[in-house]
């Protein structure tokens, strides 16, 4: 929003300045990625703040008027991280857009990244019992398996990586972007054309 600008009650709890709006494209109604939601903080996580919204275009056009529901959540901004503690260590989107300790380097999870595509056998198994909170990704992994969210990796900017820099040390795994979430092998499934819309649900017409 701009500058001065924020959304309070009684659509957030705490004042909002940053937001998203999340079309469900892939299923066109918003109960599945609720119930992803819903699943992750049931296991420990932290999620943004998010619910169903209409919206209207807005011009003097003939198109003017409803133009789709709508997901509205606040993002992982600097209220979200205070709000959740996740200010005081190193908060990346992905890889390699870092949110926090700007007067840092980003060579903690440069090294994180090469020590988990190199590393092999007991020196793996000891590098991620001393570095990660294993808990976290374990969870972070089934749960992610149970509701088929398939689009996400530790590069990709699908998932936030945060490292309690200050405490721990250890590196841990948070849920963005699950509007794929129950899409039975859809990423593994098709091969879309980049120029069309996505098929949510497999049929004999849909591209192979």
């Amino acid at each position: 929003l701009p500058a001065g600008y924020s959304i309070t009650d009684p659509f957030f709890s705490y004042s909002v300045d940053e937001f998203e709006l999340e079309m469900n494209f892939l299923h066109y109604f918003d109960i599945f990625e609720q119930v992803a939601w819903k699943t992750y903080d049931h296991f420990g996580f932290a999620s943004p703040q998010d619910f169903t919204t209409e919206v209207l275009l807005n011009h003097d056009g003939m198109n003017s008027g409803f133009y789709g529901m709508y997901t509205i959540s606040d993002d992982f901004d600097k209220s979200w991280r205070e709000v959740n503690d996740f200010q005081s260590g190193a908060f990346y989107k992905g890889a390699y857009n870092k949110k926090t300790k700007l007067d840092e380097d980003n060579s903690d999870i440069n090294n994180y990244i090469a020590n988990l595509e190199t590393l092999q056998g007991e020196e793996l198994k000891n590098y991620l019992l001393d570095n990660l909170d294993i808990a976290n990704i374990i969870n972070y992994n089934a749960v992610s398996a149970v509701i088929r969210q398939e689009d996400w990796g530790l590069t990709n900017s699908n998932s936030y990586n945060y490292r309690d820099t200050e405490g721990t040390g250890r590196w841990e795994y948070m849920p963005y972007d699950i509007d794929s979430s129950y899409q039975p092998m859809f990423f593994s499934a098709f091969t879309v054309d980049p120029i069309s819309p996505m098929y949510p649900i497999p049929s004999e017409d849909s591209p192979t």
